[in-house]
């Protein structure tokens, strides 16, 4: 087996994304302040690689939300600004909602018979 391989250290990387990487958000307070649209796509709150197709990322400058986060700061947001946000039709994120809550159900379930 050969060694591992190891990122190069941030000084050996390339100008600007080593000044990407100084500026990029470590909390949910500085990424509130933060860029919008939310330039950093590999965050796991992202909306571009949250999509509820896996094949489809999208390009976050085109996008009228890009941070779960933000959605849920908000309150909430009704079928009709999500079926927006994620370019699906309003039915089917009901039917999403409708099989999340049912798995939700199911888990609590489980998770009653063992307390």
């Amino acid at each position: 087996m050969g060694a591992k391989k190891r990122w190069p250290e941030r000084d050996a990387w390339p100008e600007e994304l080593a000044e990407a990487e100084r500026i990029r958000p470590l909390t949910r307070g500085q990424c509130r302040r933060g860029l919008r649209p939310c330039p950093w796509v590999s965050c796991r709150y992202h909306l571009a690689i949250r999509s509820l197709d896996p094949l489809r990322i999208r390009d976050p400058q085109g996008m009228l939300e890009t941070c779960v986060l933000d959605v849920a700061d908000r309150g909430g947001a009704t079928l009709e600004e999500i079926s927006l946000i994620f370019g699906l039709t309003r039915e089917r994120i009901r039917q999403i909602e409708e099989r999340t809550l049912k798995r939700l159900s199911m888990r609590a379930h489980l998770l009653r018979t063992y307390l």
